[in-house]
């Protein structure tokens, strides 16, 4: 059973990086995303959208 969101950006990148690199490195480079995403959005104090969010659409 996967335990994560299949149709996430998150997870296709790290399937793309899958193919072409070793196991570990696809994780560690998509944990690195994670945390950048997370630290810039700590910086800007932003909220997390994910793509194709629309707020105007949320009710």
């Amino acid at each position: 059973m996967e335990n994560y969101a299949s149709d996430s950006h998150i997870t296709k990148f790290y399937e793309r990086l899958k193919e072409r690199k070793p196991n570990q490195l696809a994780i560690v480079s998509t944990a690195r995303k994670i945390l950048k995403t997370i630290f810039l959005m700590l910086k800007k104090k932003e909220e997390f959208h994910p793509k194709g969010y629309d707020p105007r659409k949320s009710s």
